[in-house]
């Protein structure tokens, strides 16, 4: 898949499905004394998580994992409500620690989180509102989903093409990775926050 050669490549500049029509970033209200939220069903990969105090003022918060506690008890982490500093992945969502206290934390589209996320799906049936028409990859690269497919289609038939189609699909991986491993973020672009449920 293109888009898993993309997202092992990419590193300054965070790679998104260019039928995309918004930023994978999302907000969500905090709520007080809560801890879990759900994150998107979209979001493949999470890469930062920001929550905003009662002044406006943002502010990162740290990833955590329970195996980083031999010897203390999760529930006594961090046990007193205030800004929340770090966060936990469990299943589909993030754990704030400590949970949010509403005299420090703001409550109205308080947490922020930056995501790596599903392509939209490609269809060759034309609509525009529900799928892709075109793939979301730089078209020097569209050969590579052909490519890929014939591979699948000649491996799967035992045929004489499919050594070379499958050198053709490492080729193209091998470009995909490079091309989108080396391009720089050192420029200006628009930012947004969408709604948490639309990332």
């Amino acid at each position: 898949m293109a888009d898993t050669e993309i997202w092992k490549a990419s590193n300054e500049w965070g790679w998104d499905d260019t039928n995309q029509t918004d930023l994978p970033v999302a907000t969500t209200t905090l709520v007080d004394s809560q801890h879990d939220y759900s994150i998107p069903s979209t979001a493949r990969k999470v890469e930062r998580v920001e929550v905003q105090d009662i002044n406006g003022n943002w502010s990162l918060v740290y990833p955590i994992d329970k195996t980083q506690f031999s010897e203390e008890a999760m529930s006594e982490f961090e046990e007193t409500n205030g800004l929340p500093t770090y966060y936990d992945m469990v299943g589909n969502s993030i754990y704030l620690y400590p949970a949010p206290d509403e005299t420090v934390s703001s409550t109205t589209s308080s947490l922020r989180l930056y995501a790596s996320r599903d392509i939209v799906a490609f269809s060759t049936t034309v609509n525009a509102t529900t799928m892709a028409i075109s793939p979301g990859i730089d078209n020097h690269f569209h050969r590579y989903l052909s490519a890929g497919a014939s591979y699948d289609w000649c491996l799967t038939k035992g045929l004489q093409k499919t050594p070379l189609l499958k050198q053709m699909v490492d080729e193209y991986a091998k470009d995909i990775k490079e091309f989108y491993g080396t391009r720089h973020t050192d420029f200006g672009t628009k930012f947004g926050v969408k709604d948490m449920t639309s990332i």
